[in-house]
């Protein structure tokens, strides 16, 4: 592994060189997934906006393509958006039946650059993907007044058949309505005095997801753009119902709905047409929180994105819960897991391989479990459970290169007292990927994603615990 490659990993998305934020334009067409992406092409700091673009056939290895969108001279830069596939061609845009179609927010700021200009634009691409080329009726959603107006996400509703955009509007969240792809009409708003609506929000999303019964929900999702002091989760969730035209919340909560419990997921978007694809709902974040992004260890490149997860709903004292799961990509090219029963030191046979590690603590666990990854250089990440307050906690806090950023160099802890009895156990799954760590607990219900910043790649294992506390230990495959 060269100098400039030391923290990239074997399966996480991550840019061949210079900056990368959030997820843009996921879809699957032709057996093919599509990831854009947030890209500067010419710098690790943020900068012009472009869309970069990697095509992949199972969601862990990418194939780099050309830059799918450039700033518009008259329009501004390519801000963050969503894909589909017309296959109706209902756009009257294709000569032949189909074609796929990109929509995404053109930025332009104002000369003094006290304030900005923010439109909902449409690409087309004729040729599956590889390239891409702005519709001239450009843009196709004007701004209605507001200064935060970006992130369109588009997909087609089926009960009312029309298709839906959802964009966010400083604190809220718009809703427009078409038939043609071309032509939009407002049709409501959410979010005004729900969930944490004191920050900006960005990059919705709009899905419905099956619960244990197979009964389907809408849910909503935003992040925020968090305050360095702000202790606001960077992903919220919203449970409802959508009739195409705007959408309502029906599960009062008392406290915000938080999709990750760790420092790094931002901005996920599903991929588009898995569904119809395979059945499943999958997507994907930016791996990485705006209040250290730009300030990461990086050689030649910044930024990375999470392993996809599949989504679905689970019933948790009778309310409807978020659960993530790793894609059954990843799972499947594991090798045999090895047990390790009770306390112990290992080394780990292939570190610069993904590592995989699944936890199993017993109900009757009372004493602190802790486990631990470390290196040659001595850095240290440390899984820790804490039976009696119900805590898990992921500690990168002991890695060297942490201490770049006060807020990065602090450890991710969730409460998990009321997703859980006392008659049952746990079981944590640990993906380790390099720079990546990603924690799932309670069967998906619980997720917590940190980036890392190892020298070296850890190549030893220490479980702290009682006799009765197993961990089985695999790797992915080269």
């Amino acid at each position: 592994m060269s100098q400039h490659d030391r923290y990239r990993p074997q399966v996480h998305f991550t840019p061949p060189a210079n900056w990368m934020n959030d997820p843009n334009g996921c879809l699957v067409h032709n057996g093919v997934y599509h990831l854009f992406y947030q890209y500067h092409p010419g710098s690790l700091q943020w900068g012009p906006m472009h869309w970069g673009h990697a095509t992949s056939t199972d969601l862990l290895h990418w194939t780099h393509q050309p830059v799918a969108l450039y700033p518009d001279p008259q329009l501004g830069m390519a801000f963050s958006g969503s894909a589909i596939n017309d296959r109706e061609n209902v756009s009257g845009l294709f000569d032949d039946e189909h074609g796929l179609l990109a929509f995404y927010t053109a930025h332009r700021d104002s000369p003094d650059g006290q304030d900005a200009l923010q439109q909902q634009c449409l690409a087309v691409s004729y040729d599956q993907g590889q390239t891409w080329i702005p519709y001239e009726g450009n843009p196709v959603v004007p701004n209605p007044g507001v200064k935060d107006f970006r992130d369109p996400k588009v997909f087609f509703h089926t009960p009312s058949q029309h298709w839906v955009m959802v964009v966010v509007a400083g604190q809220q969240v718009h809703f427009y309505r078409s038939g043609n792809l071309r032509d939009w009409q407002f049709s409501g708003t959410f979010g005004k005095y729900q969930g944490h609506d004191s920050v900006v929000w960005e990059c919705p999303d709009l899905l419905e997801l099956s619960d244990e019964q197979g009964n389907r929900h809408w849910v909503l999702f935003v992040s925020g753009v968090t305050p360095a002091d702000e202790p606001f989760p960077p992903m919220q969730y919203f449970v409802g119902h959508f009739d195409g035209h705007t959408f309502t919340e029906t599960q009062p909560h008392s406290d915000v709905n938080r999709v990750d419990a760790g420092a790094d997921f931002y901005a996920a978007q599903s991929f588009h047409g898995t569904v119809d694809h395979d059945g499943r709902s999958i997507w994907i974040a930016w791996a990485n929180h705006w209040t250290y992004a730009n300030d990461t260890p990086a050689d030649s490149w910044r930024g990375l994105m999470s392993l996809p997860r599949e989504l679905s709903l689970v019933t948790r004292h009778g309310q409807l819960c978020l659960r993530q799961q790793v894609v059954r990509e990843f799972t499947a090219r594991l090798t045999e897991a090895v047990r390790h029963v009770g306390s112990g030191r290992w080394m780990l046979p292939v570190p610069n391989n993904a590592q995989w590690f699944q936890l199993s603590i017993p109900a009757t666990t009372r004493n602190t479990i802790q486990f631990v990854l470390n290196n040659i250089d001595g850095d240290r990440l440390c899984l820790q459970w804490q039976p009696e307050l119900k805590t898990l906690t992921l500690d990168r806090t002991g890695i060297a290169s942490s201490a770049f950023h006060e807020r990065f160099n602090q450890p991710c802890q969730v409460d998990l007292s009321t997703a859980m009895t006392d008659e049952i156990g746990l079981e944590v799954c640990l993906i380790v990927d390099r720079c990546s760590a990603e924690v799932f607990a309670l069967n998906g219900q619980v997720a917590m994603t940190c980036q890392l910043f190892p020298e070296q790649p850890f190549d030893r294992a220490e479980l702290i615990a009682d006799d009765n506390v197993f961990v089985d230990q695999a790797h992915l495959k080269d």
